[in-house]
Order: C-alpha cells, then sequence, then structure tokens
C-alpha cells in the first residue's frame, strides 16, 4: 500500500493506487495526522468492496441540474416547473451562505433553512418543500456523490394533520352548487365534484375526450399539458354529468372556458375561494373538490382499488389517507362477515 499525501490550498489530499485504479480526493481536514488516518479508512474501504469512490467535487448547482434532467420523462410539466422552482431557490440561499459544493450541506444549515420555511409557510408546505429536497439528496447518495442524506437528520416537523379530512359534506354540496350557477365556473365545479379530476385535468379537458355513448372521461396527456403521473386514465361518466356533454357532444374544443378562452389556472381558484369564503366555507380550495368526490366514493362503500385508479393515485396507499371516512356500517363491518 502506497498512500501519497499532498496539501494543497491547507488542505491535505490523498492519492493512491489499488487494483489498477487511481483514487485522489480531499481528506477535508488540515492536519497530516488526521489525514493519513482518513486515507487509510478510504483505502480499507474500497479494498473491502463496501463502497465506490468517485469525484465527490461536484458543485450544488451543477447536481441540482443534472437532477431535474433525470426527473423529465416521470414528471408533470408544473410539478417539474415547481421542483425546478424550490430547488434553485434552495441553491441561492446555499450560495448566499458560501455553500457551494453538495457535500457541503450541513444538517444545521438545513435546520436553519427549515426554520425559515416555517416562519412563512404553513408546516405542511414547509414539509413538501424539504421532501423535494430530500429527494434530490436521495438521487446524491444513489450516485455516491455523499454517503448518507442529510435531510433524513432533520427533526420532525410538528402540527400537521396526517388525514385529509376536509372535504364537503352533502349540505355544503347542495349550497355551492346553487351559488356558482352565477359563476362562468359552474359547469366545471360539478365536473370537478362527480370526476375527482385535478385542476389542470379540468382545465385542460375538452369534449372530444369524453365518450357520451360509452359513458367515460379520457384524461389525456397533451402537446401543452400532462398528468401529474404523466399516466392517462379512465374515469365513468356520472349520470348527473350526461345532460352537460350531451347537449355539447358535437362542440370542439376546451370544456370550460371564460368568454371563449380558456381558463387561468389562478384566477379560477381565487375566484373560487371567494365564492367560498362569500358562503362562510372554511379551508376550502378548488382542489377540495377532489377531495370530496375520493370521500364520497369511500363512504358510500366502493372499493379502494377502484377509487384509486379513478383518481390517478399510483398506489393505494394515497387512498388509504382517506381511509377514516369510511362508513362503518359499509366497510368497517366486513369484520364481522367472518364466521369460524
Amino acid at each position: 500500500m502506497n498512500i501519497i499525501l499532498r496539501k494543497r490550498k491547507k488542505k491535505w489530499h490523498y492519492d493512491f493506487n489499488l487494483n489498477g485504479k487511481r483514487y485522489r480526493e480531499s481528506t477535508h481536514t488540515e492536519t497530516k495526522e488526521l489525514a493519513k488516518l482518513y486515507a487509510q479508512k478510504i483505502y480499507n474501504e474500497i479494498y473491502l468492496n463496501k463502497h465506490h469512490i468517485k469525484n465527490t467535487n461536484i458543485l450544488l448547482s451543477e447536481f441540482i441540474q443534472l437532477h431535474l434532467k433525470t426527473q423529465e420523462n416521470n414528471l408533470s410539466r408544473m410539478w417539474l416547473y415547481t421542483k425546478k422552482q424550490i430547488l434553485n431557490k434552495f441553491k441561492i440561499i446555499a450560495q448566499e451562505q458560501s455553500i457551494e459544493f453538495i457535500q457541503d450541506v450541513s444538517v444545521e444549515f438545513l435546520e436553519k433553512y427549515k426554520m425559515e420555511l416555517l416562519k412563512n409557510n404553513k408546516p405542511k408546505t414547509a414539509q413538501n418543500t424539504l421532501g423535494i429536497i430530500q429527494t434530490m439528496f436521495k438521487h446524491a447518495v444513489k450516485l455516491k456523490y455523499i454517503q448518507e442524506n442529510p435531510v433524513t437528520q432533520l427533526d420532525i416537523i410538528r402540527g400537521i394533520q396526517k388525514n385529509k379530512q376536509r372535504y364537503l359534506t352533502k349540505e355544503e354540496i347542495e349550497t355551492l352548487l346553487k351559488a356558482s350557477k352565477e359563476h362562468y365556473f359552474k359547469d366545471l365545479v360539478v365536473v370537478g365534484i362527480y370526476t375527482g379530476m385535478r385542476r389542470g385535468e379540468l382545465i385542460n379537458l375538452c369534449f372530444e375526450d369524453v365518450d357520451t355513448k360509452k359513458k367515460l372521461i379520457y384524461v389525456k396527456n397533451k402537446e401543452n399539458f400532462t398528468t401529474k403521473s404523466r399516466k392517462e386514465r379512465v374515469l365513468p361518466l356520472h349520470q348527473n354529468l350526461h345532460q352537460f356533454f350531451n347537449h355539447n357532444k358535437h362542440k370542439k374544443g376546451y370544456c370550460f372556458t371564460k368568454n371563449g378562452d380558456p381558463l387561468n389556472p389562478k384566477t379560477l381558484t381565487l375566484k373560487f375561494i371567494k365564492l367560498c369564503n362569500d358562503l362562510d366555507f372554511k379551508e376550502i380550495s378548488l382542489h377540495t373538490l377532489r377531495h370530496t368526490f375520493i370521500s364520497w366514493c369511500l363512504i358510500e362503500g366502493i372499493s379502494i382499488f377502484k377509487v384509486a385508479k379513478w383518481a390517478g393515485h399510483s398506489t393505494t396507499h394515497i387512498t388509504e389517507l382517506y381511509g377514516h371516512l369510511c362508513a362503518e356500517e359499509k366497510t368497517q363491518r366486513d369484520i364481522d362477515k367472518l364466521n369460524f
């Protein structure tokens, strides 16, 4: 074994060959004795084939670009854009603290970053943001740029409601449908309640996507829109939607427009929230229509597997977050069917 140590910019670097391959990297220490111990440890781990060493000197900014590139075919454009915004903001804040390389992101820095998130966001939003960052670091571990994910060492954020409890009651649905008749998005609200489609899916739904004869709705990827999972799916056309789609079955283009123009997502959301505030509905957003659909499907005893398929959930695990809503008489009491 022949380990060479060289000092560069106050830090000691190791350099050795093993099995015909050269390994060289910083020991991250200014002390030669510590550098020897560090280099010996690396040599032993390689010798024992515990892990493969590679050049980990990659800028945080470069790895973010690499990470996003690998996500392009797995995420919708909107979700990819959201991840890009969050990770680029994280990069800027890290650079403000003189953090340039991905391996220099410490747990201490992440704890401070988490606290700043909680000052300006709800706990759930902060958790989702950290989740995106954690996924990036998980990717870095997989590619062996770092040995462990620092985000996993953060303290758990308290005060997050795990189950998605807020959904519209039947009385609230009746009130909302009546009040929305005076607004341009009235038909979208009805379709949202009876399909559970996401906002983007509703806005981009076209009359050509609905087969009134087969009574099916096709949620499709399009040139300027992809579903959150990038997967297409088919929904049953509820009988209460037949009239709207049959009446418009010869039309083409977007199902929901304002003065003939496509709907603006942010404007639509703000207008809907204002309507709900006027009705004194608390903690309601356009996405609540989706929660309402999923919740009432489960309450009425529809199979969780079928609901997950309709909702476009990748697994039933997400749908199971609504499990507390299932009516005891129709689902929980299935246990009584056992008779030994």
